[in-house]
Order: structure tokens, then sequence, then C-alpha cells
């Protein structure tokens, strides 16, 4: 190596430090793809409905449980449960055609602490999926026949799931590790 690469190896180790993927930002927020365009479990989802009634329904403050209630703990406890509360949204949902994760409707929201690690752990595994209510019609889209949603008329939340109904995931990020080491440096050797 000549002593010019070893001069601008060592101007880099000065100048950054190490990076990890993590879905959880250093300052408690994560990025989400709450919903995509197309098939989801409760029927389809068009782009123009998403743009249009997501960021209305769902808005900052949003809250987002571990995993979707059962249909008895919603009847007993409509409002939801505390524990499983595990984050919110912090900005209203938008829609971006060319998003990171595709086309969506993306927004930020800030985790809890207890659910931080578990976040971190399971994001690629896991995803996040909305609940709430509106209208739909018989239809075809996409050459399929079904449930096509012409409205969301109301958000109850944007949960974390084991399989999401339609795109919602979380979106990782790469971060410089806090009070890392500097990156090794590399030293020429002799043949």
């Amino acid at each position: 190596m000549s002593e010019s690469e070893l001069k601008e190896i060592e101007q880099l180790n000065s100048e950054y430090s190490p990076l990890h993927e993590a879905a959880v930002r250093q300052d408690g927020t994560i990025g989400l793809k709450i919903i995509a365009p197309g098939w989801g479990s409760s029927g389809y989802y068009g782009a123009d409905v998403l743009e249009r009634d997501i960021p209305s329904a769902f808005p900052v403050g949003s809250h987002m449980y571990w995993n979707h209630p059962t249909l008895t703990e919603e009847s007993e406890r409509p409002e939801g449960d505390l524990s499983r509360l595990a984050a919110v949204l912090v900005s209203k949902p938008y829609f971006n055609e060319s998003g990171d994760a595709g086309p969506g409707v993306y927004a930020d929201a800030k985790v809890f602490s207890p659910y931080a690690d578990a976040i971190n752990e399971m994001a690629p595994h896991i995803g996040v999926s909305i609940r709430g209510r509106g209208r739909q019609d018989q239809g075809e889209a996409e050459g399929k026949e079904g449930p096509i949603v012409t409205e969301i008329t109301q958000g109850m939340s944007v949960d974390f799931v084991t399989k999401p109904g339609a795109g919602g995931q979380i979106i990782e990020v790469f971060e410089s590790v806090p009070g890392a080491a500097k990156l090794p440096e590399i030293k020429e050797e002799v043949i």
C-alpha cells in the first residue's frame, strides 16, 4: 500500500465510526411503511385511497400495539391494553410512490423502551398492520375479484404483527454505533 493510501485510511478512521443495522434509531424512533397499495388480508387498497385516507385516519399520536387484539379483547377493552402499547406515530403519514421499501404510506413512530430491544431483534421478521374501519365494494383489481376498499373512515391503531396483511414493515437503518471504537487501523503488510 502506498503512503498516500495509508494516509487516506487514517483520515477515514479518524472521521467515521463503525455502522450497525438497527430498527430503533438512537432517538428511540423507527421508520415505518404502514401499508402498501394492492391486495391485503381485508381486501384491495388502491394507492389513491391510501394517500387520501391514511393521514387523517392515523394522525400523529396514533397508538401502536404489540399484536392486534383478539375479538374478545377488543370487546372487553375497546380502548386497548396499556401493557401492550409499544409505540405512537410521531410524524404525519404520507404516501411515497418511490419509498425505500417501495410504494406505500410511510411515517415515523416513537418506540417505548420496554419494546425497543424486541423490535431491534425481530424487525426483519415482523411487520405492521392497520386496524380500522371503512367502506368496501365487491369488485376486481389486478386480475382478482374481492372486496375493494373505497374509504378508510376510522383508524384504531397500527400494530406490530407477525404477518402483515398489506405490506406494512419496519424500515431498518444503518447508524453509527454509540461509543464504538474507531474502525481498525489498516497497516501495510510487507510481503
